[in-house]
């Protein structure tokens, strides 16, 4: 997914883990708070007309495209819930009649190797056809653990896909498709990258990671994140699977068409994660497992009302659980690394003290929806759109200890004390929730057609991003763990024109949105300065984008876009307070009023180039004539931030990306074979900073240079 940056520049995707990923269109679709399973994603994510109810479950290979749509703005008439931001709509092969297929295989760095190959024909003369595609890719990880002498940040992906396509009469279309996915991965790309000893008003970090590390006599492996370092000795891992099926029927009815989409998916998430990221065993594990279940069911119909106009209109029905299980570990050393000594009371309290909790966001959504074109003269059309959606949200959480040290022999101050500190660490908690909402969606677009390939148009849409549940540890300020819809209101005016018998495509749009009732993290305004996710009045995303295509010769072409995103907090007064600024008790929160939002870049510059060339050879056999051919591409972004607190020790750099490929084909494209390297300059650059409250300096990294051969044959 995050190949598709260099061709959509207002796209940014950020992919830590698979739980926590980060995909913005315009500045807007995430909150980068961490990942909180009552709530949802703004931009929709679909394939083959399937919407997958999480981010994580877009995390992996994408076999057989056909095609990649990135729709910018509110897109709720016809896509649904959750799309405040856009939508990225993917389309696969289809089964075909006449036998065909593809086979891929690349090697490079780091131990790089990938296989993909598809196949398709007929299974039953004219009326089934099939199609199985499948992909097995590994990779080795490029941070060294000194702990475990292993590489980390690798990962293998196995990908399967079957299709059928019925066509036993003329009017009906039926396809099945069933897949599965299975990800390791171990470890992320986060190292320690320096400590800071002082706040910004020059009093001292209390108990920062060098005091605590040297009550231990234990040295961090580097203060340089360049150096690919990291030692923590507990298990970490993302490792995921996913399967599921859809059947599509469309059937020729009257003046249009009925189709039926019927959809199951699940989504497993199994991480490990070293949460003291050292190799003291202080905070062994913190980590949240996830089995989520989805189905879905759409029933529409497109038509024609009469000559000038034509519509579709539908009904549409989501289900969704997620099973979330929570482990807190901590270890031996987690008295003396927290709380600065092994007291009895303090080693009874933190050492070896375990929780679990069980957590079960349930959500039934319910929707009907209408969208029409009327042509009102050849040249100019108007088009509405309605949707409306009902849902019903339920949920419990139960956090309970798992293991504790015995407390026989404490005296009832000890005891309180003991307990106390528990809860302050991870209290026993549980309650259940339930939220009801209902929310209109709706597009008015007016486009005018000056000449074939000359078209303009105005745009105003709205939608709302779904209300949620805090299922988590929440806070004693905290009354109400349900968090309101998010709303988007979009303004967006745009050209799309050819030039020069088309050989250069022209687009340009500017856009204003404003969404209320931003999901995000909200800090209580009196004692204890707790935090949790909640609703702030106001943000606002505005700027343009742009692209050029051309083509001045048949086998050359150059291609050019920009965005320019201004996407700040309206109103925000208790954001979090940047761990720069001072302790909880003494800057317990910050107005971030004004403030640019997080993983929203204001400029974002892509480039490419496509050449080809007749080399006047033959390949061997009757393959036909040699092309030589070159393609470059391109991705600049300015800094930008990101932790939600705008902490400026989370800003990322400003950075550009440039991957190069060089190879020979069949002019057919039957054999293709070709060199590349990706971050081709060897860029060092970070996906991510953050400041931990101890001083800690981390860093996620971005992948360095990576080059290696694909050979592609299709028959």
């Amino acid at each position: 997914l995050n190949s598709l940056q260099i061709s959509v520049p207002s796209l940014f995707a950020s992919t830590a883990n698979a739980r926590n990923a980060n995909i913005n269109i315009r500045g807007l679709g995430s909150n980068v708070v961490v990942a909180n399973d009552g709530l949802e994603n703004g931009v929709g994510f679909y394939i083959d007309g399937v919407y997958y109810g999480r981010v994580g479950l877009s995390q992996f290979d994408l076999l057989d495209l056909e095609q990649v749509e990135v729709l910018h703005g509110p897109q709720g008439t016809l896509f649904g819930k959750n799309t405040t931001a856009g939508a990225i709509n993917i389309t696969t092969r289809k089964p075909t009649y006449a036998p065909e297929g593809q086979f891929v295989a690349q090697g490079g760095d780091f131990g790089f190797y990938q296989l993909q190959g598809s196949a398709s024909g007929a299974l039953l003369d004219d009326k089934i056809a099939g199609r199985i595609s499948g992909g097995y890719t590994s990779k080795g990880g490029f941070i060294h653990n000194i702990t475990t002498n292993q590489e980390v940040a690798d990962y293998t992906n196995a990908s399967l896909r079957g299709q059928l396509l019925a066509n036993f009469t003329d009017n009906l279309e039926l396809r099945f498709i069933a897949d599965f996915q299975r990800q390791t991965r171990h470890g992320g790309t986060g190292v320690d990258n320096g400590v800071v000893t002082t706040y910004d008003n020059g009093n001292p970090i209390a108990d920062n990671i060098l005091q605590k590390a040297a009550r231990f006599g234990y040295s961090l492996p580097t203060t340089n994140a360049w150096k690919r370092v990291t030692d923590v000795n507990s298990p970490v891992q993302a490792n995921m699977e996913q399967f599921g099926f859809s059947l599509q029927g469309d059937l020729k009815l009257g003046d249009g068409v009925l189709t039926s989409i019927t959809a199951y998916r699940q989504w497993n998430w199994y991480p490990l994660n070293d949460n003291d990221s050292t190799s003291l065993s202080a905070f062994l594990q913190g980590h949240i497992t996830d089995h989520q279940q989805q189905f879905s069911q759409e029933l529409r119909y497109a038509g024609t009302l009469t000559d000038n106009i034509d519509y579709q209109a539908g009904v549409y029905y989501f289900w969704q659980i997620i099973d979330g299980y929570t482990r807190f570990s901590y270890g031996p050393d987690a008295a003396l690394f927290y709380l600065g000594s092994a007291s009895v009371v303090n080693a009874t309290a933190l050492n070896n003290y375990w929780t679990g909790a069980h957590s079960t966001p349930e959500t039934s959504s319910y929707a009907a929806f209408t969208q029409a074109n009327w042509h009102i003269t050849p040249e100019l059309t108007l088009t509405g759109g309605l949707r409306y959606t009902y849902e019903d949200k339920q949920g419990i959480y139960d956090n309970e200890v798992l293991h504790a040290n015995d407390t026989t022999g404490l005296t009832p101050a000890q005891l309180t004390s003991v307990l106390a500190l528990r809860n302050a660490y991870s209290r026993v908690l549980a309650f259940d929730s339930h939220l009801h909402s209902g929310s209109l969606s709706s597009l008015v677009t007016l486009s005018y057609q000056w000449t074939p390939h000359l078209l303009s148009y105005a745009t105003y849409s709205q939608g709302e991003k779904s209300g949620g549940l805090n299922l988590t540890q929440l806070p004693p300020t905290l009354l109400d763990p349900r968090v309101r819809p998010e709303h988007a209101d979009n303004y967006e005016i745009g050209l799309k024109s050819q030039w020069f018998d088309q050989a250069l495509t022209a687009n340009v749009s500017l856009f204003w949105t404003e969404v209320s009732d931003y999901q995000t993290q909200v800090v209580s305004s009196t004692a204890p300065y707790q935090s949790a996710i909640s609703n702030i009045p106001l943000v606002r995303s505005r700027g343009f984008e742009g692209s050029l295509l051309w083509a001045p010769l048949e086998k050359v072409s150059f291609g050019l876009g920009s965005s320019y995103t201004d996407a700040v907090y309206v109103d925000y007064p208790t954001g979090p307070a940047p761990t720069e600024l001072g302790p909880t008790s003494v800057v317990p929160y910050s107005n971030l009023s004004g403030r640019p939002l997080a993983s929203a870049p204001k400029w974002v510059i892509t480039g490419s180039f496509d050449a080809a060339q007749d080399l006047g050879i033959a390949a061997p056999g009757d393959l036909g004539p040699v092309d030589g051919y070159i393609h470059a591409d391109t991705r600049y972004q300015t800094s930008n931030y990101s932790a939600g607190s705008d902490s400026r020790y989370s800003l990322v750099k400003a950075y550009d990306l440039t991957n190069l490929r060089l190879g020979l084909r069949t002019q057919d494209s039957r054999w293709d074979i070709s060199l590349y390297s990706n971050n081709l300059l060897n860029q060092r650059y970070f996906t991510a900073q953050s400041l931990a409250t101890n001083g800690l300096l981390s860093a996620s990294l971005g992948e360095p240079r990576n080059s290696g051969i694909t050979l592609r044959i299709k028959f």
